[in-house]
């Protein structure tokens, strides 16, 4: 009985393992360390920072490029690392976040609306942690809600969700991240323009950052 009981709870937790990150085949490596990391070779050479609202120095010696959804739960989990990681090292990274609404997500593009119309007006950020540190209860209308919690202008907040403007700014970030990138889920982060395949994890982007101020 132990025997089943022991097998049962390691098909649980690969299970809970698989359902962390969204839209990818390949998902453990949101819990376990890959061996594989990206090399110069494999370096992009084209910008991929868009108009991306950023926290850090633009000057700093590293840099990450985040494609992030605001509905999907590993993206949640990994916004809070990437507090940390950015408060670990105010000098030395420069943390840019990607829109990549999955098609899939219900709120998720409408999230991202809500948080590029609050950056207009000085909020992006505060934001951007609203919607995550709220995402199971996301719905039509609490972006207004969330939006007058920031003591923002609500006619100035929904004329903006609603312009072509920050409709095509999205899907820009979408159609750089689908066609040239050819992400296949989220969270995606690149370091220094080389994909991150490290461990999903404050102590492993922690160990790559590091390795990189070394140098």
């Amino acid at each position: 009985m132990k025997k089943y009981q022991i097998l049962l709870i390691m098909v649980i937790i690969s299970i809970s393992l698989l359902g962390l990150s969204c839209g990818k085949k390949q998902t453990a490596d949101l819990e376990v360390s890959s061996s594989v990391k990206g090399s110069e070779s494999q370096k992009i050479n084209f910008d991929i920072t868009g108009n991306g609202y950023s926290k850090g120095p633009d000057n700093a010696k590293v840099t990450i490029v985040e494609f992030s959804d605001f509905q999907c739960p590993a993206c949640r989990q990994m916004s809070k690392v990437m507090n940390d990681i950015v408060n670990n090292y105010p000098n030395d990274v420069h943390l840019v976040y990607r829109n990549y609404p999955l098609s899939y997500h219900q709120y998720a593009t409408k999230a991202a609306l809500a948080a590029e119309a609050a950056g207009l007006q000085g909020k992006y950020w505060e934001m951007h942690d609203l919607l995550f540190d709220n995402q199971n209860k996301l719905s039509d209308g609490i972006f207004v809600d969330f939006a007058s919690q920031l003591g923002l202008n609500i006619d100035k907040f929904n004329k903006d969700v609603a312009s072509s403007e920050l409709s095509d700014k999205i899907k820009a970030d979408l159609d750089q991240g689908q066609n040239t990138l050819q992400i296949g889920g989220t969270p995606t982060f690149y370091i220094n323009n080389i994909e991150y395949t490290g461990q999903y994890s404050l102590l492993g982007f922690k160990n790559e950052i590091d390795s990189i101020l070394a140098k």
